[in-house]
Order: structure tokens, then sequence, then C-alpha cells
């Protein structure tokens, strides 16, 4: 059997005790599940509300896969823009992604009241591309968003670049050609293939690390309203 030996997991220090919960409780609130879903979820529950919050985990805080990740912050969807405005229309998908664009506010506005002191690294990262037809996609997704009044993030493809006919001309606005040593320096690689990159806010942190940390801002600042329940499965 292979073990995920998570470098996030050995920087704790816990020392708090573990709480079961082995009878029925009654609560305003609860939230199955003590990774970073669910601590968030419990956080912005407290404070923006005045509501009861009962934490349920079944092994220990931050122990699943907010322990086992690569520690990258990044606020995107999994599917393309455009294919959300092709299911709900423009201004839903457009109010979607501005929210989720808007987490990095709540999660400065997170450090500063809870004090945490969990490093977090916030920079401007950049996304390879290797052929012109996921390009495309891409230059499809900022028409979209330009067209609904939101930001967009450079995009620079290589002069060299195979098949660059290939791209609709109404993008021409979209992207701007530049060397091709200067999309290799952006991504920091020798490997070629790639032709284009996109510019956009990421960070990283422990994300173990930070969990653990705003579960001892709850613990200690919510007295009376939070329960955290570790080791306590639920059927």
């Amino acid at each position: 059997m292979k073990i995920n030996n998570s470098p996030w997991l050995h920087q704790l220090h816990v020392t708090r005790p573990v709480d079961t919960l082995e009878t029925d409780i009654a609560t305003d609130v609860a939230i199955v599940g003590a990774g970073i879903a669910g601590v968030m979820t419990a956080y912005f529950t407290l404070t923006r509300t005045d509501r009861q919050v009962l934490l349920v985990e079944g092994g220990r805080v931050a122990h699943g896969a907010t322990g086992h990740n690569a520690g990258q912050v990044v606020f995107e969807f999994e599917r393309e823009f455009y294919s959300l405005v092709e299911e709900y229309g423009l201004e839903l998908a457009a109010d979607a992604e501005n929210s989720v664009r808007g987490a990095w506010v709540l999660l400065e506005e997170l450090y500063q009241e809870a004090k945490l002191t969990t490093p977090m690294s916030s920079f401007m990262g950049y996304n390879g591309f290797t052929n012109v037809g996921r390009l495309i996609e891409e230059l499809k997704n900022n028409a979209l968003r330009v067209e609904a009044g939101m930001q967009v993030f450079p995009i620079y493809i290589s002069e060299t670049a195979p098949h660059l006919d290939w791209i609709p001309k109404q993008y021409k606005d979209l992207y701007s050609l530049v060397p091709h040593e200067n999309i290799l320096s952006l991504l920091e690689t020798d490997n070629t293939d790639y032709i284009a990159v996109m510019s956009e806010r990421k960070g990283c942190v422990n994300s173990a690390m930070l969990v653990e940390e705003i579960v001892g801002y709850l613990l200690a600042t919510f007295k009376g309203r939070f329960v955290l329940c570790e080791e306590t499965h639920i059927h």
C-alpha cells in the first residue's frame, strides 16, 4: 500500500485535545467535514451570523484532501467560461466568476480579522499553452468576459507559433505577439513546446496549517457558539 506523506501535515504541531461526539446535540448549523471548505464555511457562518455551528470531522482537522494537496491557491472553475455562458447565459456566468474571483478579498479580510500568521504568498502566475486549439478556447473565454465588462488578464503568443492563422480575427485585440524566448522566460522553462502564456493571480499556502489556525481562532473567539468534534463519523 502506498502512503501519501504530506509535507503540510509534518509542519503541524497540534496540542488541543480531540473531542468526539458521543450523543445527540442541538445546533443551528451542522457542517460535515473539517477541511478547508468546511472550516471556511464555519468561519463565515460564525462571523456573518449569530448562529450556533457544529463542525464534525470523521478523522482530524485538515488531514484529508486539505492536508494532501499542492498548496496552490487558485480561484477558477474547472469548466471553460464559454461553456458556462452557453448553459446559463452571460450574466449568470459572469456573476458566478466574479464571485469566485472576489474570494481573494474574503481571504484577505479573514487574515486581517483573525490576525492569521500562516504564511501565504500571492503573485502573478502564468499558464502555458502548447497548442493553438486550447489557446483559441481561452481567447473565446476572454472575448465573452470583455463583453460582460469583466477584467481579463494578458495573453502573450510567440511570434513563431505554428498555425497562427487559425486564430479568428475577432480576437486580435485580446493577445500580443512576442518573441518566443519571452514565453519561455515567463514560464521559466526551456521546453520549446510552449507557444503562449496567460497571466493570472495565484497563491501558495500550507492549507492544513491555515485551517488549523482558523479552527484555533474559532474555538477561542466563539465559545458557546462553535463546537468542533473530530474522529466522529456521520452515517
